[in-house]
């Protein structure tokens, strides 16, 4: 990513940050965060709502300021917050500093969660109907129907362009936990082409491994292999022949 060549966060916290990025670039001409997080305007190139940025902008930016940047967010018709919950919780229960003004007001009212990720919540615009990328859910298919007698699978949101050999799942969590390698010898892929709003745009069709994608796809991934619960530690990798990831997705974790 833009200005983060030298940064090696540990997993799963580095395809957590590549996942927000992904999901700002499709999503947002404009982004905002709580409490100020910068780093992800420089790393998708999407611009904050004035040069009026701060960390804690909650009780460092006046009234003015805070309403100057709700004026520009109402004009922006594509925009996101991203937010750090226990970033939040740790400034209002340890360093007892309110979060509260104008601006936290409107972000309440006019924005929902489209999806929680390790800690973090992305908001859309309440009247927005985006979709999100990379970020997975697990399926368990009811008796009479499956796909070829495989009783699971994962659904995903997919941007981008890649050619995909096979696929690898690995837990983070703790305590230890072989890796899933799913390919053409032991899982069924369907795609279904999307919109960045998660309209269909033509029928499922059955893939043919590598997979070939460019573009956007709700891709489903079917195999009968069960998962341990929970899922928030759980990345999902997208290999190439050389067994090298180029996409990733995690689990949706809640708002």
């Amino acid at each position: 990513l833009p200005q983060a060549h030298h940064l090696r966060p540990p997993e799963p916290i580095r395809s957590i940050l590549r996942i927000l990025t992904v999901n700002t670039q499709a999503h947002a001409g404009m982004l905002y965060s709580r409490p100020g997080m910068f780093s992800f305007n420089l790393w998708a190139d999407v611009p904050t709502p004035t040069w009026r940025n701060a960390t804690h902008w909650f009780w460092l930016l006046t009234e003015a300021e805070q309403h100057a940047i709700i004026a520009e967010l109402r004009r922006q018709p594509r925009s996101a917050i991203i937010v750090n919950t226990p970033l939040e919780d740790f400034i209002r229960d340890r360093l007892a500093i309110a979060i509260a003004g104008p601006l936290h007001d409107f972000i309440e009212t006019h924005y929902r969660p489209l999806f929680g990720l390790g800690g973090y919540r992305f908001l859309v615009p309440r009247e927005s109907t985006a979709a999100p990328f990379f970020i997975a859910q697990h399926y368990q298919h009811t008796e009479g129907f499956t796909r070829e007698g495989l009783g699971h699978f994962v659904e995903v949101n997919f941007i981008g362009t890649g050619t995909i050999d096979s696929v690898e799942i690995r837990d983070f969590g703790p305590g230890p936990a072989p890796a899933i390698h799913l390919n053409a010898s032991n899982s069924v892929v369907t795609l279904t082409p999307i919109t960045s709003h998660g309209a269909f745009l033509g029928p499922e069709t059955v893939a043919t491994w590598p997979l070939i994608l460019q573009g956007a796809y709700r891709l489903r991934l079917y195999h009968d292999i069960a998962l341990p619960n929970p899922a928030e530690n759980r990345l999902i990798y997208f290999l190439d022949d050389t067994q090298t990831p180029i996409l990733e997705a995690a689990y949706d974790t809640g708002p």
